[in-house]
């Protein structure tokens, strides 16, 4: 699989950062549209104007943020093999099986 296969299965990730800390996570399945990103980037930058009145939504779950209470917002890629890491790593912490590296 070449990189270009490999980046159009996968998730894209929105992270919203709180500012009392906490951070909510929303996925979307790749490959995400060049139409659905232009979309999401146009309504981040409009609710980072505060002269405008523009609530920031997101789905997986579907979730409407007032900008002033958003801290910041992260985008990042996890192609489907990054992900199965993930998942398996996430299952042996939760277990007890993580031993330290050195």
């Amino acid at each position: 699989m070449n990189e270009q296969e490999e980046y159009q299965s996968g998730k894209f990730v929105v992270t919203v950062l709180l500012p009392n800390g906490s951070e909510k996570e929303h996925q979307y399945d790749l490959p995400v549209t060049l139409q659905q990103g232009k979309e999401m980037l146009r309504m981040v930058f409009a609710a980072l104007d505060k002269r405008s009145s523009v609530l920031l939504w997101f789905d997986n779950p579907h979730t409407i943020y007032n900008p002033a209470n958003v801290s910041g917002i992260r985008f990042n890629f996890a192609t489907s093999k990054q992900s199965e890491e993930f998942r398996k790593q996430a299952r042996k912490r939760s277990i007890g099986y993580l031993k330290d590296e050195e």
